[in-house]
């Protein structure tokens, strides 16, 4: 393979074309180029915040259902009545913590839980992402892209 030298081609291009029938670069075209650009990046930012925004709202769903579900799991697994001797019988739960501990730790919904925390992680960062492309479509529209 040849060395890549610059304006290499220059050459070839003078053997066929006099120097004023050189061709040249049209009026604009840099700036049509990068309209274009701006308008490719401005559709996929469309495209990125609707993505988003779906994820963001399927999410923000399942948090709601999962944090339903972990309410019915916290009651049904005794963790609401097992907590409630801290209120009612405190000098007990105090005398006995360890054991009190260990089954308040035994009850405790962890999948339910896992679940939820998980969910908002999802919900914050969709939303996140969601309303930096808004902002960012945003300023397209307000520079006329």
């Amino acid at each position: 393979m040849g060395k890549l030298v610059r304006g290499g081609n220059r050459g070839k291009y003078e053997r066929h074309f006099q120097k004023d029938d050189m061709p040249s670069v049209p009026d604009g075209l840099e700036g049509k180029i990068l309209r274009r650009v701006r308008r490719l990046e401005r559709r996929r930012l469309i495209v990125r915040a609707g993505v988003f925004g779906t994820v963001f709202a399927a999410s923000l769903a399942g948090l709601s259902v999962g944090f339903l579900s972990l309410i019915n799991s916290l009651s049904q697994s005794g963790f609401l009545s097992v907590s409630s001797l801290l209120f009612s019988d405190f000098s007990s739960a105090m005398a006995n913590f360890q054991d009190f501990l260990f089954s308040m730790m035994d009850s405790f919904p962890v999948i339910p839980a896992a679940a939820v925390v998980a969910g908002l992680i999802v919900v914050v960062w969709s939303a996140a992402a969601f309303w930096d492309d808004v902002g960012k479509i945003r300023s397209y529209r307000r520079l006329g892209y």
